[in-house]
């Protein structure tokens, strides 16, 4: 705000000085010599007017400043309207004739001087509209430089131009004054902002400003020489021009070389940015990349615990499902036994109970797959031999895959032991190769390997078996669903869907992993994964305790509890046919209540009932009788829980009711 003041304050002093004149009555006041014109009246209050509407802009006082600033504005314009009208300023002379009592010796305003104060005036009323205000100011310093120049160089031909009629050296003065102060009332906004800038741009600005007095300097010293007669016109060109070229030429190489360095510093800004955005660029990749990978690998663990949970609840189902089959299979089973006992061997009917007697088989092997793919089946889980299990497989199957397809079996491992179940293996292995033999209807090579390999989540040591084929190999779709129970490809009556269920079923049952990797047109190669085990030697069995059995008649006493009224009623029946004694419940609670109002000898329990399951009645009972015998029957294979009761023997269902009379011989009727 500084230059505001020192400019308007310049602007002020110059209207004073008039004003004084005026009120003085002392014409040097206002014009500078007799033969100059002066500051009219109207142009001395207008300086006055706009220099304090400056200072009071400046320090915040808008509303003085605009009352101020219209005020002239309108004053203005009224003195153009009179010179439109008449041709001159009447104005300037009523104000000077009834303000000061000067008849006849008034100064009119310009039309020059009159523009001028109005462009100055609309510039401090719009300063905060950064064009209006420096065109508007810009029209002020125009024609007051104008008028400087004029006076500057004696010429009275810039005067005699229609504008620049007669503009008095005071009045361009403070004009000029009034109009650089309303360029810098804002410096932040316009013309100012760029001037005061303190980037390059604003350096050189202010350097070509500063340039622009040269010129105008430059050539009153020689319009004063040549005035002098001491240089004649075309050496006074020669010397503005070099004087004024030079020096705007050195100016002009050195703000391109600044511009230069600007450009080079730009430059190397704008590489290192882009560096910086290729450096980003890449991690954004990277981390893309990685975001991928890992969505990629969450989706697969999703989708392997989503399948390992579905396999996990279809095992359940199947469980559940084959429980429930084996008791309608022991009851069929049951019947057709008790009716060939009452029948004679050469009765026509006979080949019908041989029918239902091998569709009870087919059925028991398909319970069995099913309680295996659910991990249902107690298996004999041991350290185990895999070369010999291996070559034991491979003498069974070899034989009997045609001319077509030949068996290759490779041991890197001929000494790997794995804890696992030996029989269920060669079970495994065969439906494994009889798979890959139907995945190769042209013929071809299985290959089953055995080698030390790590689990693949948790790196513990394990025996791995492949079993690999190069037949037409599964779709995703297909791989996908592979160990899911009575899930096939093949054609209606070729197969049960479930020979990959039970080697699935098997191998997690046995702690290891079940793994498939399959391509269509490439074949299929299966891997299962065994806990690794020390050889250990063959152990002698020990003997089972003989249970103390009571004497007498009680010896003949014994209680059935089973759920199924079925299968109670063939097991009932049975005994009953062999001469013993028979007492029987549905379900636990009333078992109990039997056991203890019959004293029996024994006691044949079903594992799952509602209520208390086989394996806690047989607790309690013990607890109250204790040695009673137990003879457990079963639809499931998962008995574990029944390894707690004392000298307990367990009949998986269906089975003969031969072997169920055999068992309580041997613990009622011991030889």
């Amino acid at each position: 705000m500084k230059f505001v003041h020192a400019f308007s304050g310049i602007a002020l002093v110059i209207g004073i000085l008039a004003l004084a004149g005026y009120v003085l009555d002392m014409p040097g006041l206002i014009a500078l010599r007799p033969d100059h014109p002066g500051m009219s009246v109207i142009t001395t209050l207008g300086v006055i007017g706009l220099a304090l509407a400056l200072v009071a802009s400046s320090n915040g006082r808008r509303r003085i400043a605009a009352s101020l600033a219209i005020a002239v504005a309108l004053t203005a314009v009224a003195v153009l309207a009179s010179h439109a009208a008449s041709g001159t300023d009447r104005l300037s002379a009523h104000l000077a004739e009834h303000l000061f009592r000067l008849s006849g010796r008034a100064v009119p305003t310009s039309r020059t001087t009159a523009i001028a104060l109005l462009g100055i005036a609309v510039s401090i009323l719009f300063s905060r509209r950064s064009v209006i205000a420096d065109l508007s100011a810009g029209v002020g310093v125009v024609l007051s430089t104008m008028a400087l120049l004029g006076h500057a160089y004696g010429m009275h031909e810039l005067s005699a131009l229609v504008m620049f009629s007669s503009m008095a050296l005071p009045t361009a003065a403070a004009v000029f004054m009034l109009a650089i102060a309303s360029l810098v009332l804002r410096p932040d906004l316009g013309w100012s902002a760029v001037v005061a800038s303190s980037y390059a741009a604003g350096g050189a600005a202010r350097r070509q400003l500063g340039f622009m007095l040269v010129p105008p300097v430059v050539g009153w010293v020689l319009v004063q020489l040549v005035y002098l007669e001491r240089l004649d016109v075309d050496a006074a060109m020669a010397l503005f021009v070099v004087v004024t070229i030079i020096p705007m030429a050195l100016m002009v190489l050195r703000d391109g070389r600044g511009q230069i360095a600007l450009d080079d510093e730009r430059k190397s800004r704008s590489e290192a940015m882009d560096a910086v955005i290729g450096q980003a660029q890449q991690q954004l990749v990277d981390q893309f990349g990685q975001l991928q990978a890992e969505s990629a690998e969450r989706a697969r663990a999703e989708a392997a615990m989503y399948r390992a949970q579905r396999m996990e609840a279809v095992g359940h189902l199947t469980g559940g499902i084959a429980h429930d089959f084996n008791n309608l299979l022991m009851t069929i089973s049951g019947n057709v036994q008790l009716l060939k006992r009452k029948m004679p061997t050469d009765d026509p009917l006979s080949k019908y109970l041989l029918n239902l007697s091998s569709a009870v088989t087919k059925g028991a092997k398909v319970t069995q797959q099913l309680l295996a793919f659910s991990r249902s089946q107690k298996l004999s889980i041991r350290p185990t031999a895999m070369e010999s299990v291996l070559v034991n497989a491979r003498d069974l199957i070899g034989h009997s895959l045609g001319p077509t397809v030949t068996l290759h079996l490779q041991l890197d491992a001929s000494d790997a032991w794995a804890l696992c179940d030996a029989d269920q293996l060669e079970l495994s292995l065969l439906n494994l190769v009889l798979n890959a033999k139907d995945a190769m209807p042209g013929g071809g090579v299985i290959d089953i390997s055995c080698e030390r390999s790590q689990m693949s989540a948790t790196g513990a040591s394990c025996v791995r078996i492949r079993v690999s084929d190069h037949g037409c190999g599964m779709t995703p779709d297909v791989l996908a669903r592979a160990a899911e129970p009575f899930f096939t490809t093949k054609e209606k009556g070729n197969g049960t869907g479930l020979g990959l269920a039970q080697v699935y079923g098997f191998v997690t049952q046995c702690g290891g992993e079940f793994t498939i990797q399959s391509e269509v047109g490439s074949g299929t190669t299966i891997d299962m994964r065994f806990p690794s085990s020390a050889p250990v030697a063959e152990r002698p069995v020990g003997e089972r305790a003989v249970p103390v059995t009571p004497s007498g008649t009680a010896r003949r006493r014994i209680v059935v509890i089973d759920d199924d009224a079925g299968v109670r009623d063939v097991i009932v029946q049975g005994l009953r046919d062999e001469g013993y004694l028979v007492s029987e419940a549905a379900d636990g609670e009333s078992g109990l209540q039997r056991i203890e109002d019959f004293s029996p000898a024994l006691a044949v329990i079903d594992f799952l009932m509602p209520g208390l399951n086989g394996a806690e009645v047989a607790r309690i009972a013990q607890a109250r009788h204790p040695g009673l015998p137990i003879v457990f029957v079963s639809g499931y294979s998962d008995t574990l829980a029944l390894d707690g009761v004392s000298g307990a023997i367990v009949l998986r269902k269906p089975f003969d009711i031969q072997a169920l009379n055999r068992a309580v011989s041997a613990v009622i009727d011991p030889a």
